[in-house]
């Protein structure tokens, strides 16, 4: 399997969690939607196919991985609030690896060089760079020069406007919090008292209130306005 051969492997992933970084209730939830007339033995036997995939990471030598993502992606409760919370944990404590890199296309950007959909790149010993797209029927591989050439320039342009590492895990951690409507202490609150805050969500609001003074209430923003100001800060 070239996966498994793979020395490098960089994906463009813009409606799902890459299936290397999906947790099984996720994949599980993503087949059942996107494949509603298999049947609970089909689902999860391609549950099982994807959590053995995931062996590659654990190995001795694993290899490099690229994947851009989509924002939407982090925001969207892909089989409930419980499922997603679980699944950009794990995506968080993977990009933390050193082979790891998840870059976040943020919803502002301007411009999306990928809007033909999502592609893999493999790149295997000897063999060279394979370029693969599924469908919902079936994966098309190619090692065709021009067609990998032309898979590895939007690659390379989706990575300009993405953000980068710091800033992307920044954005997944600030969505996993609105995502477990918790109130959660600023990451910027972490370098100074003069920047105590905490957030939370509540329907389509973003609540933000003063860690030092709980009890004198809080202040209620447009959730989009907060997600804007937010990546705003990121930028910064």
């Amino acid at each position: 399997m070239t996966e498994r051969e793979s020395r490098e492997i960089r994906e463009y992933s813009p409606l799902l969690i890459p299936g290397l970084f999906q947790t099984e209730r996720y994949a599980r939830a993503s087949f059942r939607t996107g494949r509603p007339d298999d049947t609970e033995a089909e689902i999860e036997g391609r549950v099982r196919a994807r959590m053995e995939r995931q062996e590659i990471l654990e190995g001795e030598r694993p290899p490099t991985i690229r994947a851009v993502v989509e924002e939407s992606v982090l925001k969207r409760p892909t089989g409930g609030r419980e499922v997603m919370v679980e699944q950009l944990e794990r995506l968080l404590l993977l990009s933390r690896r050193p082979r790891v890199r998840v870059l976040v296309i943020p919803m502002a950007a301007e411009s999306n060089p990928g809007q033909d959909g999502g592609f893999l790149l493999f790149t295997v010993p000897e063999k060279g760079v394979v370029a693969f797209v599924e469908t919902k029927v079936s994966g098309m591989p190619s090692d065709s020069p021009d067609v990998v050439d032309i898979y590895a320039h939007v690659f390379t342009d989706l990575c300009s406007v993405a953000l980068p590492p710091g800033a992307s895990r920044e954005l997944i951690r600030d969505n996993l919090n609105m995502m477990q409507n918790e109130w959660k202490k600023s990451s910027y609150s972490e370098g100074g008292a003069t920047n105590c805050v905490e957030c939370r969500t509540d329907s389509d609001l973003a609540l933000v209130r003063d860690t030092r003074h709980r009890e004198a209430g809080h202040l209620a923003f447009p959730l989009a306005e907060w997600q804007a100001f937010l990546r705003a800060a990121h930028a910064l």
